[in-house]
């Protein structure tokens, strides 16, 4: 193999790492934000709740 197709591989694996890296963001970021919504409505009740006292 020449340094020339020893790059091009490296590049190839790289680029699949990244992909791979940037699909797990994606669905931790999914899995989470039903959880950061549900909080951001729990305290925005708790507010309404305490305005009235």
């Amino acid at each position: 193999m020449t340094a020339e197709g020893s790059t091009q591989h490296d590049g190839k694996k790289t680029r699949l790492d990244m992909n791979e890296a940037s699909a797990e963001y994606l669905t931790l970021r999914t899995r989470q934000q039903p959880t950061v919504t549900s909080l951001s409505l729990a305290a925005q009740s708790a507010r309404s709740i305490l305005s009235v006292f």
